[in-house]
């Protein structure tokens, strides 16, 4: 039941891992072998496990091989600007991404304007998580403004019907009265 080259996500992230030099993660490989030998895993979590740069961009190569992904977690993970931009490069074309989370990383605007690039490139995305980052709050609003546009052309929006516009809004609404107080 492997993929027709004959890997599986943990293959092919051990193998990523040795060719740039960096220790596998006990609990991305964990991850992985609950995701089916051919990726049918519709999410993958592997938060607050402090990949880093390299780490992240051994496990990003995981994700060309997991067409019926829909949600990616990848927050709390000491990633930067540049590995988000390596991840837009990877999810701009994939199949079935949803959403994915990147909170709690120290990202800014280079990672705001590769993500805003991401939705653009592909619509299907409905959900960015980018709370506890540094992304300027202009940033969050131009993002939620793409992804709500792609959710009227199609996709429904997350969980409880709430846009990810209007609860960018209600967000901001909501630190102003605090800070008025």
């Amino acid at each position: 039941d492997k993929p027709s080259d004959g890997t599986t996500l943990q293959d092919v992230y051990l193998s990523h891992c040795k060719v740039l030099k960096v220790k596998p993660n006990s609990v991305v490989v964990k991850e992985l072998s609950s995701c089916g030998s051919g990726g049918e895993s519709t999410t993958i979590d592997v938060s607050k496990n402090y990949l880093g740069d390299r780490g992240m961009l051994a496990f990003l190569e995981v994700l060309s091989k997991t067409k019926g992904l829909q949600r990616l977690d990848i927050s709390d993970n000491g990633i930067m600007n540049e590995t988000v931009v390596a991840l837009c490069r990877s999810l701009a074309s994939h199949p079935s991404i949803r959403s994915i989370n990147l909170s709690n990383n120290p990202l800014s605007l280079v990672s705001a304007v590769a993500l805003l690039d991401l939705v653009r490139k592909n619509p299907s995305i409905s959900s960015i998580n980018i709370d506890g980052t540094f992304i300027e709050d202009r940033a969050r609003l131009r993002l939620a403004k793409v992804i709500e546009k792609n959710s009227r052309l199609g996709k429904k929006p997350p969980g409880d019907g709430e846009t990810p516009f209007n609860k960018v809004v209600k967000e901001f609404e909501e630190r102003r009265v605090k800070a008025l107080k």
